[in-house]
């Protein structure tokens, strides 16, 4: 534990304990690696075992390399700032939750307030995290749901945007770029979006965004709780 430290891996963090796994494996392979070609097999003794082994070792060098691969590309790197103890950009493995993000950004402070923030929401990349404080809460300029992609709803950024109410994005009256702001909307849903609102008036509630196509159950968790109608 100690020499982890002294190169200065903190086992207790997850990614810190997923970067040494991959590491292990890199170093498994590259002595794979090295075997494969420096070995000199005696292959008039026995040439079918030889050609059996070697098939298996083709097949567990191509099958780590892939799952290496795959590891490494399910990273999630999420912004978080606001009340926690070291505000920074993180790097996270695929599926972690908002609870996650805050822990590797140092934890939070003691003037945080995560009353409307679902600390157990699942995070996808790019996406970033404000915790406020009390006094941010009660001064109703930040969003309660604490996550939006590309930048935080009632952030000091966006809290002059008038279809802010309460912290609260009314989705009756926002734009195409603040509805951008929402996690899960891109160019496209937040169009349709507007679309919806043209031909068919205002949203009489929050869920009635999912009759929006392309907008489902799982979208719109991501975002109900920084909405309003």
């Amino acid at each position: 534990m100690q020499l982890f430290m002294k190169l200065g891996i903190d086992l207790r963090n997850p990614v810190h304990r997923r970067r040494l796994a991959m590491a292990t494996i890199l170093t498994v392979l590259i002595v794979v690696a090295l075997f494969r070609f420096t070995g000199t097999p005696d292959q008039e003794e026995d040439p079918l075992t030889y050609a059996t082994d070697q098939a298996a070792m083709d097949s567990a060098y191509a099958e780590n390399t892939d799952a290496l691969l795959s590891e490494a590309e399910t990273d999630l790197y999420v912004d978080v700032s606001g009340a926690v103890n070291k505000p920074c950009v993180v790097c996270l493995p695929s599926g972690s939750r908002i609870f996650d993000a805050i822990e590797a950004a140092g934890g939070l402070k003691p003037t945080a307030d995560v009353r409307n923030i679902n600390q157990a929401a699942v995070l996808s990349d790019g996406e970033k995290v404000y915790v406020p404080t009390e006094e941010e809460t009660e001064a109703g300029n930040v969003p309660q749901g604490g996550v939006s992609a590309g930048g935080s709803i009632g952030s000091p950024e966006s809290s002059g945007a008038s279809s802010i109410q309460n912290g609260k994005l009314n989705i009756n009256t926002a734009s195409q770029q603040e509805l951008m702001q929402l996690s899960g909307i891109g160019p496209a849903l937040s169009q349709r979006i507007i679309d919806y609102r043209d031909s068919n008036g205002k949203f009489g509630s929050i869920e009635e965004i999912k009759n929006v196509s392309g907008i489902g159950d799982k979208t719109f968790e991501k975002f109900m709780d920084v909405i309003t109608v």
